[in-house]
């Protein structure tokens, strides 16, 4: 079975992303306004394949759990994701849009079911291939950035019925880039994905986004 490590990130990186959606305020403004900031992250990401290094950091308060993961993800148009985790051991998430797969090679166990069920269309660490069209949910705005060469924005959800009580988008200055997201639920559990070493403008094969299982593992099924 799966241990109490490996549930708590799939899981914490399933919350932090599948909540991601915008509702910016029409007014252009000047270049650094809420507005500008949005079109010009919709730019830099619509339709884009990327790649990133990223560094994961999750608690659940009421488990008393803290724990750190990194690793590299890869992203595709539409809605197609592969993360490779190294740390704290080889996991493997991977979506096609359609179907999900995760490995877990020590244990040799393959969870498999429906992708939209845990990412929802367009949702997922997609989402930065979707912003355009998912700007209905959250209502946005900015805060002051911890530092001079980061936009810092907050996404409030619209309906009170989720989860999320918060998101932060922290977004590079001079790339136009999501450097961080940090969500926190009602309960105060925090979940945070750093990326660097984003590169674009990648060509991956539509394989990389498929999984074939392996004879002889154990095969869950996650719906």
């Amino acid at each position: 079975m799966m241990t109490t490590r490996r549930f708590f990130f799939f899981f914490a990186l399933v919350f932090l992303f599948s909540s991601l959606s915008m509702a910016a305020p029409g007014d252009p403004g000047s270049p650094d306004s809420l507005h500008a900031v949005i079109e010009r992250l919709e730019k830099k990401y619509a339709g884009a394949s990327f790649s990133a290094d990223f560094f994961q950091t999750s608690e659940i308060k009421a488990l008393d759990i803290q724990d750190s993961a990194r690793g590299r993800g890869y992203f595709k148009a539409p809605g197609k994701m592969r993360w490779e985790y190294d740390e704290p051991e080889k996991q493997l998430i991977v979506t096609d849009g359609r179907t999900l797969w995760i490995y877990h090679p020590k244990d040799r166990q393959v969870m498999t079911g429906n992708s939209p069920t845990f990412f929802g269309e367009g949702k997922g660490g997609s989402f930065l291939m979707f912003i355009k069209s998912m700007r209905e949910r959250f209502v946005v705005s900015q805060e002051k950035a911890p530092s001079p060469d980061v936009f810092a924005i907050r996404l409030e959800p619209v309906k009170k019925e989720t989860d999320t009580a918060f998101i932060r988008l922290f977004i590079s200055k001079d790339k136009h880039e999501v450097s961080e997201i940090i969500t926190q639920n009602v309960y105060g559990d925090e979940t945070s994905i750093s990326m660097r070493n984003v590169r674009f403008g990648r060509t991956f094969d539509d394989s990389m986004f498929t999984f074939s299982i392996p004879d002889g593992v154990d095969v869950v099924r996650l719906d």
